[in-house]
């Protein structure tokens, strides 16, 4: 594995669509608390969001030049990743859901058990919060015996 000024280089991989809500507190969740590795790439695979997404991850790419947007014409959460993989140049890639929120410090727990363990993924555990009747029932199914 190659090392970058000792830290571990880091792609994030984000498949996305009609995140417009979200994706902003997504990509700063994920980058805060950030120490132990390089994030090189924050890669979004819009999967033809018919919101603000793009602007919003266009708009920070024009700051933040790790932030890539690209389309998923597909709209599958899975080609989008594989879109990702066309233009992740970083040892690691570390893929994230384009509507959760991470604890500060989640990267580079990921990556340091990734190394620590000599596995091939790993991964943190989710905690879900509905906000409808709907995503209460996804979140129930979720924790349940069949979710799990």
């Amino acid at each position: 594995m190659r090392i970058m000024n000792d830290l571990y280089d880091v792609c994030i991989a984000i498949p996305a669509l009609n995140e417009e809500k979200s994706i902003l507190n997504v990509i700063n969740s994920l980058i805060s608390g950030v120490s132990k590795v390089n994030i090189s790439q924050i890669i979004v695979a819009d999967g033809g969001s018919c919101d603000l997404t793009k602007d919003i991850v266009f708009n920070l790419s024009l700051s933040d030049c790790r932030v890539k947007l690209i389309e998923n014409p597909l709209r599958i959460q899975s080609h989008g990743l594989n879109e990702i993989l066309r233009y992740c140049t970083a040892d690691i890639i570390l893929r994230a859901d384009a509507h959760c929120i991470y604890d500060k410090g989640y990267v580079d727990r990921c990556v340091l058990a990734l190394i620590d363990s000599g596995a091939r993924n790993v991964g943190g555990c989710q905690r879900f919060i509905a906000n409808s009747n709907f995503t209460a029932g996804i979140a129930i199914a979720s924790v349940s015996f069949l979710g799990n």
